[in-house]
Protein backbone atom coordinates (compact mmCIF):
# COMPACT_ATOMS: atom_id res chain seq x y z
CA UNK A 1 0.00 0.00 0.00
CA UNK A 2 1.17 3.52 -0.82
CA UNK A 3 0.55 6.09 1.91
CA UNK A 4 1.07 9.83 1.71
CA UNK A 5 1.34 11.80 4.97
CA UNK A 6 0.85 15.55 5.17
CA UNK A 7 2.90 17.27 7.88
CA UNK A 8 1.97 20.84 8.83
CA UNK A 9 3.37 21.21 12.35
CA UNK A 10 6.36 19.86 14.33
CA UNK A 11 4.04 17.86 16.62
CA UNK A 12 2.74 15.99 13.56
CA UNK A 13 6.23 14.62 12.95
CA UNK A 14 6.17 13.03 16.39
CA UNK A 15 2.63 11.77 15.87
CA UNK A 16 3.48 9.90 12.67
CA UNK A 17 7.11 8.86 13.18
CA UNK A 18 6.46 5.47 14.82
CA UNK A 19 3.65 4.74 12.37
CA UNK A 20 6.04 5.40 9.47
CA UNK A 21 8.66 3.03 10.87
CA UNK A 22 6.08 0.31 11.54
CA UNK A 23 4.50 0.54 8.08
CA UNK A 24 7.85 0.50 6.32
CA UNK A 25 8.85 -2.61 8.26
CA UNK A 26 5.99 -4.52 6.67
CA UNK A 27 6.75 -3.36 3.14
CA UNK A 28 4.43 -0.38 2.72
CA UNK A 29 5.55 2.75 0.87
CA UNK A 30 5.29 6.00 2.81
CA UNK A 31 5.78 9.43 1.24
CA UNK A 32 5.77 12.71 3.15
CA UNK A 33 4.84 16.20 2.08
CA UNK A 34 5.49 19.00 4.56
CA UNK A 35 5.03 22.70 5.00
CA UNK A 36 8.02 25.01 4.87
CA UNK A 37 7.69 26.29 8.43
CA UNK A 38 9.08 26.14 11.95
CA UNK A 39 11.30 23.12 12.67
CA UNK A 40 9.33 20.55 10.65
CA UNK A 41 12.13 19.82 8.20
CA UNK A 42 14.72 19.75 10.99
CA UNK A 43 12.78 17.04 12.83
CA UNK A 44 12.20 15.00 9.66
CA UNK A 45 15.92 15.15 8.93
CA UNK A 46 16.75 14.06 12.49
CA UNK A 47 14.63 10.92 12.03
CA UNK A 48 16.07 10.17 8.59
CA UNK A 49 12.81 10.64 6.68
CA UNK A 50 12.78 11.65 3.04
CA UNK A 51 10.17 14.25 2.22
CA UNK A 52 8.95 16.81 -0.27
CA UNK A 53 8.94 20.33 1.14
CA UNK A 54 6.55 22.72 -0.52
CA UNK A 55 8.24 25.69 -2.13
CA UNK A 56 5.36 28.01 -1.31
CA UNK A 57 5.52 29.48 2.15
CA UNK A 58 2.49 28.46 4.22
CA UNK A 59 -0.33 30.86 4.81
CA UNK A 60 0.31 33.16 7.72
CA UNK A 61 -1.30 32.30 11.03
CA UNK A 62 -2.19 35.95 11.49
CA UNK A 63 -5.85 36.65 10.94
CA UNK A 64 -5.54 39.83 8.88
CA UNK A 65 -2.56 38.96 6.71
CA UNK A 66 -3.80 39.14 3.06
CA UNK A 67 -1.01 36.79 1.93
CA UNK A 68 -2.73 33.98 3.83
CA UNK A 69 -5.66 34.18 1.45
CA UNK A 70 -3.61 34.77 -1.70
CA UNK A 71 -1.24 31.86 -1.11
CA UNK A 72 -3.71 29.23 0.04
CA UNK A 73 -5.01 28.23 -3.45
CA UNK A 74 -1.42 27.97 -4.67
CA UNK A 75 -0.58 25.93 -1.60
CA UNK A 76 -3.37 23.44 -2.33
CA UNK A 77 -2.38 23.28 -6.00
CA UNK A 78 1.18 22.29 -5.14
CA UNK A 79 -0.22 19.55 -2.90
CA UNK A 80 -2.46 18.42 -5.75
CA UNK A 81 0.52 18.08 -8.10
CA UNK A 82 2.45 16.00 -5.57
CA UNK A 83 -0.51 13.69 -4.92
CA UNK A 84 -0.89 13.12 -8.67
CA UNK A 85 2.84 12.32 -8.88
CA UNK A 86 2.85 9.88 -5.93
CA UNK A 87 -0.50 8.29 -6.78
CA UNK A 88 -1.05 7.06 -3.19
CA UNK A 89 -3.74 4.62 -2.10
CA UNK A 90 -4.39 6.63 1.07
CA UNK A 91 -3.55 10.14 2.26
CA UNK A 92 -3.52 11.09 5.93
CA UNK A 93 -2.85 14.10 8.15
CA UNK A 94 -3.59 15.55 11.56
CA UNK A 95 -6.57 17.78 10.90
CA UNK A 96 -5.59 17.92 7.27
CA UNK A 97 -7.79 20.50 5.57
CA UNK A 98 -5.62 20.60 2.44
CA UNK A 99 -5.13 16.83 2.29
CA UNK A 100 -8.88 16.22 2.66
CA UNK A 101 -9.65 18.58 -0.22
CA UNK A 102 -7.04 17.13 -2.56
CA UNK A 103 -8.02 13.55 -1.75
CA UNK A 104 -11.57 14.36 -2.84
CA UNK A 105 -10.42 15.92 -6.10
CA UNK A 106 -8.12 12.98 -6.89
CA UNK A 107 -10.55 10.30 -5.65
CA UNK A 108 -8.04 9.06 -3.06
CA UNK A 109 -9.00 7.58 0.31
CA UNK A 110 -8.33 9.93 3.21
CA UNK A 111 -7.81 9.43 6.94
CA UNK A 112 -7.87 12.43 9.24
CA UNK A 113 -6.82 12.43 12.89
CA UNK A 114 -8.79 15.26 14.47
CA UNK A 115 -7.04 16.71 17.52
CA UNK A 116 -9.37 19.61 18.31
CA UNK A 117 -13.08 19.58 19.02
CA UNK A 118 -15.39 21.59 16.77
CA UNK A 119 -16.17 24.20 19.40
CA UNK A 120 -12.49 25.17 19.47
CA UNK A 121 -11.51 25.25 15.78
CA UNK A 122 -13.53 26.52 12.85
CA UNK A 123 -11.38 24.64 10.31
CA UNK A 124 -13.03 21.30 11.17
CA UNK A 125 -16.07 22.46 9.18
CA UNK A 126 -13.89 22.63 6.05
CA UNK A 127 -12.07 19.36 6.75
CA UNK A 128 -14.33 16.66 8.20
CA UNK A 129 -16.93 16.60 5.37
CA UNK A 130 -14.21 15.64 2.89
CA UNK A 131 -12.63 12.81 4.92
CA UNK A 132 -13.34 9.13 4.33
CA UNK A 133 -12.24 8.13 7.85
CA UNK A 134 -12.40 10.48 10.84
CA UNK A 135 -10.43 9.42 13.93
CA UNK A 136 -10.83 11.08 17.32
CA UNK A 137 -10.16 10.21 20.97
CA UNK A 138 -13.24 8.61 22.50
CA UNK A 139 -13.62 11.40 25.05
CA UNK A 140 -14.30 14.00 22.33
CA UNK A 141 -17.93 15.12 22.40
CA UNK A 142 -18.28 15.60 18.63
CA UNK A 143 -20.20 12.95 16.70
CA UNK A 144 -19.50 12.73 12.98
CA UNK A 145 -21.49 9.56 12.26
CA UNK A 146 -20.49 7.60 9.13
CA UNK A 147 -16.85 6.59 9.24
CA UNK A 148 -16.12 8.22 12.58
CA UNK A 149 -13.69 5.98 14.48
CA UNK A 150 -13.12 6.60 18.18
CA UNK A 151 -10.06 5.29 19.99
CA UNK A 152 -9.32 5.13 23.71
CA UNK A 153 -6.26 7.30 23.83
CA UNK A 154 -4.72 10.71 23.50
CA UNK A 155 -3.09 12.03 20.35
CA UNK A 156 0.24 12.25 22.22
CA UNK A 157 0.19 8.53 23.10
CA UNK A 158 1.20 7.82 19.52
CA UNK A 159 4.72 8.80 20.60
CA UNK A 160 4.75 8.91 24.40
CA UNK A 161 3.22 5.54 25.22
CA UNK A 162 5.85 3.39 27.01
CA UNK A 163 5.84 1.06 24.00
CA UNK A 164 7.14 3.96 21.89
CA UNK A 165 9.16 6.17 24.22
CA UNK A 166 12.18 5.40 26.39
CA UNK A 167 13.96 8.43 27.86
CA UNK A 168 17.62 8.81 26.91
CA UNK A 169 19.76 10.49 29.56
CA UNK A 170 23.00 10.44 27.55
CA UNK A 171 21.52 12.81 24.97
CA UNK A 172 20.89 15.39 27.67
CA UNK A 173 24.36 15.08 29.21
CA UNK A 174 25.81 16.15 25.87
CA UNK A 175 24.08 19.52 26.38
CA UNK A 176 25.19 19.91 30.02
CA UNK A 177 21.77 19.11 31.47
CA UNK A 178 22.08 17.63 34.94
CA UNK A 179 19.07 15.35 35.45
CA UNK A 180 19.99 15.02 39.12
CA UNK A 181 19.11 18.64 39.89
CA UNK A 182 15.61 20.04 40.26
CA UNK A 183 14.50 21.94 37.18
CA UNK A 184 11.29 23.37 35.85
CA UNK A 185 10.17 23.88 32.25
CA UNK A 186 8.17 26.93 31.17
CA UNK A 187 6.50 27.16 27.76
CA UNK A 188 5.10 30.38 26.31
CA UNK A 189 3.21 30.71 23.02
CA UNK A 190 3.03 33.72 20.72
CA UNK A 191 -0.78 34.17 20.63
CA UNK A 192 -0.66 35.25 16.97
CA UNK A 193 -2.69 32.49 15.31
CA UNK A 194 -6.13 33.27 13.92
CA UNK A 195 -7.85 31.08 16.52
CA UNK A 196 -5.94 32.93 19.26
CA UNK A 197 -7.60 36.29 18.59
CA UNK A 198 -9.04 37.62 21.91
CA UNK A 199 -7.28 34.78 23.79
CA UNK A 200 -4.46 35.24 26.27
CA UNK A 201 -1.86 33.50 28.39
CA UNK A 202 0.89 34.83 30.64
CA UNK A 203 1.71 38.55 30.52
CA UNK A 204 5.31 39.79 30.61
CA UNK A 205 4.84 40.70 34.25
CA UNK A 206 3.50 37.20 35.03
CA UNK A 207 6.54 35.64 33.38
CA UNK A 208 8.96 37.71 35.44
CA UNK A 209 7.17 36.82 38.67
CA UNK A 210 7.04 33.14 37.74
CA UNK A 211 10.73 32.91 36.90
CA UNK A 212 11.73 34.74 40.08
CA UNK A 213 9.60 32.55 42.36
CA UNK A 214 10.50 29.18 40.79
CA UNK A 215 14.22 30.03 40.74
CA UNK A 216 14.13 29.81 44.52
CA UNK A 217 13.46 26.06 44.32
CA UNK A 218 15.40 24.89 41.27
CA UNK A 219 16.68 25.75 37.82
CA UNK A 220 14.29 27.34 35.31
CA UNK A 221 14.28 26.65 31.57
CA UNK A 222 12.12 28.50 29.05
CA UNK A 223 10.93 27.49 25.59
CA UNK A 224 9.04 30.19 23.72
CA UNK A 225 7.35 30.62 20.33
CA UNK A 226 7.98 34.36 20.34
CA UNK A 227 11.38 35.99 20.74
CA UNK A 228 12.68 35.86 24.29
CA UNK A 229 13.33 39.24 25.96
CA UNK A 230 17.04 39.71 26.86
CA UNK A 231 16.25 39.31 30.56
CA UNK A 232 15.09 35.72 29.91
CA UNK A 233 17.87 34.73 27.52
CA UNK A 234 19.88 32.90 30.20
CA UNK A 235 16.89 30.60 30.80
CA UNK A 236 16.60 29.49 27.17
CA UNK A 237 16.20 25.73 26.65
CA UNK A 238 19.70 24.40 25.84
CA UNK A 239 18.68 21.33 23.80
CA UNK A 240 17.68 20.73 20.15
CA UNK A 241 13.94 20.24 19.50
CA UNK A 242 14.05 16.49 19.00
CA UNK A 243 15.16 15.99 22.63
CA UNK A 244 12.28 17.88 24.22
CA UNK A 245 10.53 14.77 25.54
CA UNK A 246 13.70 13.42 27.16
CA UNK A 247 14.09 16.84 28.76
CA UNK A 248 10.49 16.99 29.98
CA UNK A 249 10.66 13.46 31.40
CA UNK A 250 13.41 14.40 33.85
CA UNK A 251 11.90 17.75 34.87
CA UNK A 252 10.16 18.35 38.19
CA UNK A 253 7.39 20.62 36.92
CA UNK A 254 5.93 21.95 33.68
CA UNK A 255 4.00 25.21 33.45
CA UNK A 256 2.88 27.08 30.34
CA UNK A 257 0.13 28.64 28.28
CA UNK A 258 0.51 26.15 25.42
CA UNK A 259 -1.78 23.21 24.74
CA UNK A 260 0.24 20.26 23.45
CA UNK A 261 3.17 20.41 25.83
CA UNK A 262 0.85 20.43 28.83
CA UNK A 263 -0.60 17.10 27.72
CA UNK A 264 2.84 15.71 26.90
CA UNK A 265 4.11 16.55 30.37
CA UNK A 266 1.09 14.96 32.05
CA UNK A 267 1.55 11.79 30.00
CA UNK A 268 5.19 11.63 31.05
CA UNK A 269 4.14 11.68 34.70
CA UNK A 270 5.30 15.26 35.29
CA UNK A 271 3.17 17.68 37.36
CA UNK A 272 1.75 19.96 34.67
CA UNK A 273 0.03 23.33 34.88
CA UNK A 274 -1.74 24.88 31.89
CA UNK A 275 -2.88 28.48 32.05
CA UNK A 276 -4.72 30.35 29.30
CA UNK A 277 -8.10 31.83 28.44
CA UNK A 278 -9.32 28.62 26.77
CA UNK A 279 -9.72 27.11 30.24
CA UNK A 280 -13.30 26.93 31.45
CA UNK A 281 -16.52 24.93 31.18
CA UNK A 282 -16.13 24.56 27.41
CA UNK A 283 -12.50 23.44 27.58
CA UNK A 284 -11.36 20.50 25.46
CA UNK A 285 -12.31 17.08 26.77
CA UNK A 286 -8.75 15.77 27.01
CA UNK A 287 -7.70 18.58 29.36
CA UNK A 288 -10.79 18.11 31.51
CA UNK A 289 -10.23 14.36 31.73
CA UNK A 290 -6.54 14.64 32.60
CA UNK A 291 -7.45 17.04 35.40
CA UNK A 292 -10.71 15.66 36.80
CA UNK A 293 -10.29 11.92 36.29
CA UNK A 294 -6.55 11.34 36.42
CA UNK A 295 -5.33 14.36 38.44
CA UNK A 296 -2.24 14.77 36.27
CA UNK A 297 -2.93 18.28 35.00
CA UNK A 298 -4.02 21.57 36.52
CA UNK A 299 -5.94 24.00 34.29
CA UNK A 300 -6.18 27.66 35.26
CA UNK A 301 -7.66 30.63 33.46
CA UNK A 302 -5.93 33.23 35.61
CA UNK A 303 -2.18 33.47 36.09
CA UNK A 304 -2.15 34.28 39.79
CA UNK A 305 -3.71 30.91 40.62
CA UNK A 306 -1.34 29.10 38.25
CA UNK A 307 1.72 30.75 39.81
CA UNK A 308 0.51 29.92 43.33
CA UNK A 309 0.04 26.25 42.40
CA UNK A 310 3.46 26.16 40.68
CA UNK A 311 5.21 27.41 43.81
CA UNK A 312 3.34 24.83 45.88
CA UNK A 313 4.26 21.92 43.60
CA UNK A 314 7.88 23.08 43.22
CA UNK A 315 8.42 22.48 46.92
CA UNK A 316 7.06 18.93 46.96
CA UNK A 317 9.92 16.46 47.38
CA UNK A 318 8.16 13.13 46.66
CA UNK A 319 5.67 14.30 44.09
CA UNK A 320 7.12 12.07 41.35
CA UNK A 321 5.95 8.93 43.18
CA UNK A 322 2.38 10.26 43.38
CA UNK A 323 2.32 11.22 39.70
CA UNK A 324 3.74 7.84 38.63
CA UNK A 325 0.79 6.10 40.29
CA UNK A 326 -1.66 8.44 38.58
CA UNK A 327 0.03 7.87 35.24
CA UNK A 328 -0.32 4.10 35.71
CA UNK A 329 -4.10 4.56 35.79
CA UNK A 330 -4.00 6.38 32.46
CA UNK A 331 -1.91 3.71 30.80
CA UNK A 332 -4.25 0.99 32.07
CA UNK A 333 -7.19 2.79 30.46
CA UNK A 334 -5.60 4.05 27.24
CA UNK A 335 -4.07 2.35 24.23
CA UNK A 336 -0.86 2.53 22.22
CA UNK A 337 -2.20 4.91 19.55
CA UNK A 338 0.45 3.96 16.98
CA UNK A 339 -0.70 0.33 17.23
CA UNK A 340 -4.26 1.48 16.59
CA UNK A 341 -3.10 3.45 13.52
CA UNK A 342 -1.26 0.47 12.08
CA UNK A 343 -4.28 -1.83 12.53
CA UNK A 344 -6.58 0.76 10.97
CA UNK A 345 -4.46 1.09 7.84
CA UNK A 346 -4.15 -2.69 7.56
CA UNK A 347 -7.96 -2.90 7.55
CA UNK A 348 -8.14 -0.16 4.92
CA UNK A 349 -5.64 -2.07 2.79
CA UNK A 350 -7.94 -5.10 2.83
CA UNK A 351 -10.82 -2.99 1.50
CA UNK A 352 -8.88 -1.67 -1.50
CA UNK A 353 -7.30 -4.94 -2.67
Amino acid sequence: MKILIGIAHPAHVHFYKNFIWEMKKTGHTVDIICRDRDIVAELLDRYGFEYFRKSIKPKSDKLFDPLSYINYPRYEYETYKFVKKCNPDVVTAVGGTTMSHISTITDTLSVGFIDNEDRHVFSNKFTVPFLDFICTPDNFTDDYNGNHIRYSGYHELAYLHPNRFTPNTKNLEEYDVDIGERYFVLRFVAWEAAHDITQFGFSKKDKRILVKKLSEFGKVYITSESELPPVFEKYRLPIPPHLIHDFLYHSNLYLGDSQTMATESALLGIPAIRCNSFVGENDMSNFLELENKYELLYNFRHSNKAIKKAVELAQEEKIKEIWDKRLTRVLEDKIDVTKFMVHLFEKIENTIQ
